[in-house]
């Protein structure tokens, strides 16, 4: 999946050998990577979230054979001013997972136009984790009463429709129109489902329901416990470990692909 993301943000930016092209949260290296090999003649941005981020991909993508770099700056904001670089403008700005860090994701994209060329656009690809995966959905029907399912389900709804929950608190439907209605462009968009065989994991299960959280995120398990009583956790919890790990489920997910232009004026 990770490859046919990488693939579809890549053909959609349609590269040349000259493409001057930032790539945001790049931190894994995936774009990054591929950018560099099918761009020649220029040198490829990249923003990332750590130092230690910056110096893992300053040893992988050192050199390339034709001579270009990776120019590689640290900004958690994803603000291209930390190139310190006077009228720098991208042709493409392309990233993976950027917009759904972001409450106000129109706004973010606001702060990127100074930083795009006339003719650039912008391409990003999005995991929708409010279309994916249910977790209850993995524990075989007859191992829940009906009306503990039901309940379950109608809690994880709930979870993944927090307004607070920035990451999983929008859809498709709801991020379009937020971007019509800040004059954007949409020259492509695409919805692609994916269902993956998934080992699921004892480690897996443990983080959806930690004994003690050392994260600044709300585990699965943190976030039922307004619903559900300790007992009845715990029961879950052990249903997970007892009957989920070790198996190959179909793990569902849901990403969004998209290019974007900022409207211009005369722009119907």
């Amino acid at each position: 999946m990770l490859n046919e993301f990488r693939d579809r943000l890549t053909e959609w930016c349609e590269l040349s050998r000259n493409t001057l092209a930032l790539v945001l949260n790049a931190g894994e290296g995936l774009l990054l990577g591929e950018f560099l090999r099918r761009i020649s003649e220029e040198n490829v941005y990249a923003l990332v979230e750590s130092s230690d981020e910056k110096q893992i991909l300053g040893t992988l993508f050192n050199k390339t054979t034709t001579g270009t770099e990776a120019k590689i700056a640290v900004d958690s904001s994803g603000c291209p001013a930390s190139f310190e670089i006077a009228d720098l403008r991208f042709e493409r700005i392309v990233g993976r997972n950027v917009l759904q860090k972001h409450a106000d994701k129109s706004g973010f994209l606001e702060t990127l136009k100074p930083w795009i060329s006339a003719d650039g656009f912008f391409v990003f690809g999005e995991t929708v984790p409010a279309l994916g995966q249910r977790l209850s959905d993995l524990i075989p029907e007859e191992l829940l009463e009906p009306d503990f399912r039901k309940r379950l389900k109608a809690a994880e709804k709930e979870i993944y429709l927090d307004e607070e929950n920035v990451r999983s608190s929008w859809t498709p439907s709801t991020l379009r129109d937020e971007l019509k209605g800040a004059n954007w462009n949409i020259i492509r968009w695409q919805v692609k489902e994916y269902s993956i065989p998934t080992m699921i994991r004892t480690e897996q299960i443990e983080q959806w329901f930690p004994s003690h959280q050392d994260s600044p995120h709300s585990s699965y398990g943190q976030r039922l416990s307004a619903y559900f009583s300790p007992e009845q956790l715990n029961y879950l919890r052990e249903t997970f470990l007892n009957e989920v790990a070790g198996k190959v489920v179909e793990w569902h997910s849901v990403s969004l692909f998209m290019q974007l232009k900022p409207k211009i004026s005369n722009d119907s």
